[in-house]
């Protein structure tokens, strides 16, 4: 968990912040990132209540340019729990506190032309505070002025510690006020309690996460395009890197998963994705694939990442960690709302499923039909034996075209969504031979169609150019983004 404390007081030795020392103490002590802002030397301008803010819609935005505000909102963002420490200024918080909260409206997108959005939906907040009065009547307005923006914002609010001042410093190194500061520190610690990340088992943990990557499908984002049917074949494809599978990383809130961060093929190669209520875990993803994912090449260590253009956290997230973009490819639908394109086949040639697979003449389509010269090394038969096998292969769907000389010419792999709805293709090939000949239409139409009868609304395709003839369409893109670093982590 990350806890950032915005220090509000201009004493910075003074009662608020001897009462946060138990308090981040108690943090550290559980394994807490505690990240400790003061206010008192920073520039903050007063907001003009300009509503500039409320025209970008991904980013903070503020007209407000020549002060320290924007660099103080990138760190708060980073934190799991924003906790204002504040003494009681006229039953409200100090100046520079509250201009910091009046300019924190910029993250709530509720007003102008932006959709409703919140840039912070991941945090809790907290309040700390510091008075001369009865705590109830000297720091009750402003824990209930946090009450409300937190309602009104959509975020959990975590509660109010005050110490009332009666004996100067003294008050606040009492033993009840420093227990009362590590109990608050723990209840703060109970929203991350039931939140734990750990390595992925590949035996135990494939269903669960086949499963999470099912229920958390998104229709923009695509999960970064990292599709449960992609998942299952990558795995039971001869050349996963199972060695290495324990690499991968999970989150589990209290025993359900809430996230993952994950490599296709092999290492070198990442997809971090997270529940919609967990996307403040993202960073975290990140930092695992870093460790763990990440390879070392030319003296240096990197990783990409793949995203989709329609993932702008994300995309956010991976600037700001020092990535850089370095190319796209589409992603190509095939609606079945469209017309099928109407192909014949050659005299001689037959379709036939895949229930009666001669897997000997499938790894030899699928090994030259990508392009290998050779004849295909003995174990790929053994190897399309176990992909085909794997949970949720349906050979019906497979659709394979025959030769006149009995020959698999061309052939395709189709998973079907029934919760979702939509059919993927994986893989499709044409032994160079039998190209020009129309059969990957044939053979692609002939599987969609039974993905159809099923209630599939859609089929995600290739991105080269055949795709987009037969009438795919381009939905969004994939991104590959690259970061590079010294030699050790």
């Amino acid at each position: 968990m990350r806890v950032c404390v915005l220090m509000g007081s201009p004493r910075l030795g003074g009662n608020t912040a001897e009462l946060c020392k138990p308090f981040m103490d108690e943090l550290q002590q559980h394994q807490a990132q505690v990240e400790y802002i003061t206010l008192h030397d920073k520039n903050i301008e007063s907001c003009l209540g300009c509503y500039y803010c409320q025209g970008e819609a991904e980013e903070y935005g503020c007209s407000q340019e020549n002060d320290d505000m924007e660099e103080i909102i990138e760190r708060i963002l980073l934190a799991d729990v924003l906790v204002f420490a504040t003494p009681i200024y006229t039953w409200q918080s100090t100046p520079k506190m509250k201009a910091v909260m009046d300019r924190m409206y910029g993250l709530n997108k509720f007003y102008g032309g932006t959709p409703r959005n919140s840039l912070n939906k991941h945090q809790s907040y907290a309040l700390i505070a510091t008075c001369g009065y009865d705590l109830d009547y000297g720091a009750g307005l402003l824990d209930e002025a946090l009450r409300r923006w937190c309602s009104h914002s959509g975020l959990p609010y975590l509660g109010m510690y005050a110490v009332r001042d009666t004996d100067n410093l003294a008050s606040f190194q009492t033993d009840d006020a420093i227990q009362g500061a590590r109990q608050f520190a723990q209840s703060i610690l109970k929203k991350g309690a039931g939140v734990s990340a750990r390595r992925y088992d590949m035996l135990s943990d494939f269903t669960a996460v086949y499963n999470f990557l099912t229920e958390t499908y998104d229709k923009t984002t695509l999960n970064s395009y990292l599709l449960p049917q992609y998942f299952e074949y990558a795995h039971y494809l001869q050349w996963f890197d199972s060695l290495r599978a324990h690499r991968m990383g999970l989150w589990e809130h209290d025993g359900n998963i809430v996230g993952i961060s994950a490599y296709e093929m092999n290492i070198g190669t990442a997809h971090i994705h997270a529940k919609d209520t967990h996307t403040y875990l993202l960073r975290d993803m990140l930092y695992w694939a870093e460790k763990e994912i990440s390879i070392s090449e030319n003296g240096k260590r990197s990783l990409n990442v793949w995203i989709t253009s329609e993932e702008p956290e994300k995309q956010h997230l991976l600037t700001n960690s020092g990535y850089n973009y370095v190319r796209s490819e589409p992603v190509n639908i095939f609606r079945y709302t469209n017309a099928f394109i109407q192909k014949q086949l050659p005299e001689g040639y037959k379709i036939i499923d895949g229930t009666q697979l001669d897997y000997a003449k499938l790894a030899e389509c699928f090994w030259r039909g990508f392009d290998h010269d050779e004849a295909p090394p003995a174990e790929n038969t053994d190897g399309n034996i176990k992909c085909w096998n794997a949970p949720h292969a349906d050979k019906s769907l497979m659709t394979i075209i025959t030769a006149p000389n009995g020959d698999y010419a061309c052939a395709l792999g189709m998973w079907f969504d029934e919760r979702n709805k939509y059919a993927y293709l994986e893989p499709l090939a044409t032994v160079p031979k039998y190209r020009r000949l129309g059969l990957a239409t044939v053979a692609l139409t002939e599987a969609m169609k039974k993905t159809k009868a099923l209630g599939a609304e859609y089929c995600f395709g290739g991105a080269g150019e055949f795709y987009t003839a037969i009438g795919f369409e381009t939905i969004c893109h994939r991104e590959l983004w690259k970061k590079e670093w010294g030699a050790s982590f």
